[in-house]
């Protein structure tokens, strides 16, 4: 597929690597003040390749689409292929399928989300939905009543819960006994003490060294 709109073309110089993604180089310039000129450069950007079907050495080109937060580009076209042929390869979705795949992905997030919401309030129904779906409705929701609130439930801790040693629930660290506190804190100040002391009496005896 071809447009008016000038598309970025670049070579894949990694696949394999991450899940249905790729990393794309695209040719550039950059200018240099001192030499007053261009001169070639290049820049690399993750690339959402929806169904794998890129190896390294492909020349591709690209479109906008923001697949996640480091992933703005989609490959929209094999140009050149290098290696195994585009027909023995899985085919590159086109841009209306790409979106029609996107939209429906995002419907049903959003839908498990408020079916979510309504169980935690207690909703029979988005329970034995989510049930069916085989997605948890969260811990401690039963029909007719609600989950706790996340801060709430945080604070008091869930029953039998395995907490770190030396953790109380709600995630402040558990202090030693009052005796142990007070003896290692007067320990500390007389080590404080006793160093001061020190450093005055040698701090003297400097000083008496340089007057006499």
């Amino acid at each position: 597929s071809t447009s008016g709109k000038l598309r970025p073309v670049g070579v894949v110089v990694s696949a394999g690597k991450m899940d249905r993604t790729v990393k794309v180089r695209l040719p550039s310039q950059k200018w240099n003040n001192y030499l007053r000129k261009h001169f070639k450069d290049h820049s690399d950007h993750l690339v959402h390749d929806p169904n794998s079907s890129l190896n390294i050495g492909d020349v591709v080109a690209l479109r906008p689409f923001r697949a996640a937060k480091h992933v703005r580009h989609v490959v929209s076209e094999i140009l050149v292929p290098f290696g195994t042929p585009i027909t023995e390869r899985p085919p590159v979705p086109s841009e209306e399928e790409s979106q029609a795949a996107y939209i429906a992905k995002r419907q049903s997030k959003l839908e498990r989300r408020s079916l979510r919401r309504a169980a935690a309030q207690g909703s029979e129904s988005a329970i034995e939905k989510l049930q069916a779906l085989e997605i948890e409705a969260g811990q401690g929701v039963a029909a007719g009543k609600g989950e706790k609130g996340a801060r709430k439930a945080g604070l008091m801790g869930n029953k039998g819960q395995k907490l770190p040693k030396g953790v109380l629930p709600g995630g402040k660290h558990a202090v030693g006994k009052i005796d142990e506190r007070a003896k290692h804190n007067k320990e500390q100040a007389m080590k404080r003490n006793e160093k001061a002391e020190n450093n005055l009496l040698e701090a003297k005896q400097v000083a008496e060294n340089l007057s006499s």
